[in-house]
């Protein structure tokens, strides 16, 4: 789930990395803090140089991978939509701000089906002074080099499938920090898909980037955990047996439904024979 949150938060700020617009500007003093799944990343505070007149116009701000639409302002507060897709992640959200000729502030809010909902909430500063905006955008896509540095050691981290699939932002689509990994993801992924019911629901209920990606068929990754589905099959009654079993259970009988009554019927005669065996021997070692 950390890995999770880190991937999301990191999408955000790539989305906001960069300026659009390269043009004579002046300092800003920017603070942004992100909030997700419970976790806050400390607010970050950088120094940048904005176009000149360009503060309250949230399309300065926003890097190419970025629309922006639904632009609406009155007074000194403006509001807008936004859609992003970085490396394969789309997330749409919205944000809005309220401006005065030295500060502005607001909120953006964004949700993805992989990374779950987020909000970052900015505070930006007129510092002053003469800067040039092309130079600084230059800077800001070295900080984004040195960032997906960092994202690149998650992918050493990762060792479940699971962990790759959360991941699978700084795997796929060009210029991803770990794009290296991706015929080792895609493995995983075709391998752990037809016998890992966590995977394969995760990757049915997701986006259809990695299925694209990878070349996977989602339709034979049911026909082989359907299979799977046998009271014989000691690593599916573990999966079973897990925190998450009740919920699989319920998803298997609508994907499965005979081979899941097949295993009822099984698992049933199994746990009343068993029981019978131990409550004779109870006895007999009793008298």
């Amino acid at each position: 789930m950390r890995t999770h949150a880190a991937a999301g938060m990191a999408l955000v700020l790539g989305c906001f990395s960069s300026l659009a617009l390269a043009a004579p500007g002046e300092y800003w003093e920017i603070t942004n803090k992100i909030e997700m799944q419970g976790m806050s990343m400390p607010g970050m505070t950088q120094k940048v140089c904005v176009p000149k007149g360009g503060e309250k116009d949230p399309r300065n701000s926003a890097d190419k991978d970025c629309e922006v639409t639904d632009m609406k302002a009155s007074g000194n507060k403006s509001s807008w939509k936004m859609r992003c897709n970085k490396n394969g992640e789309v997330m749409t959200g919205s944000g809005e701000m309220s401006a005065t000729p030295d500060r502005t502030e607001g909120t953006i809010s964004f949700s993805s089906a992989k990374t779950g909902s987020m909000t970052m909430n900015f505070v930006n500063k007129r510092v002053g002074g003469a800067c040039d905006s092309d130079e600084m955008k230059k800077k800001a896509e070295a900080q984004m080099a040195a960032i997906n540095k960092v994202q690149a050691k998650s992918c050493d981290a990762a060792k479940s499938s699971r962990d790759w699939l959360n991941i699978s932002p700084m795997v796929l689509g060009k210029g991803a920090p770990c794009a290296d990994r991706k015929d080792q993801f895609c493995e995983i992924m075709r391998r752990d898909s037809g016998r890992d019911v966590d995977l394969y629901f995760a990757l049915k209920k997701g986006d259809a980037s990695v299925s694209r990606e990878c070349g996977l068929s989602l339709d034979a990754a049911k026909k082989s955990i359907c299979k799977s589905v046998d009271a014989n099959n000691a690593d599916f009654r573990k999966q079973m047996g897990g925190g998450m079993g009740s919920f699989y259970k319920q998803q298997l009988r609508a994907e499965c439904p005979a081979e899941m009554k097949t295993y009822a019927e099984a698992s049933r005669k199994r746990y009343c024979e068993g029981r019978g065996f131990t409550e004779k021997q109870q006895m007999s070692l009793a008298n």
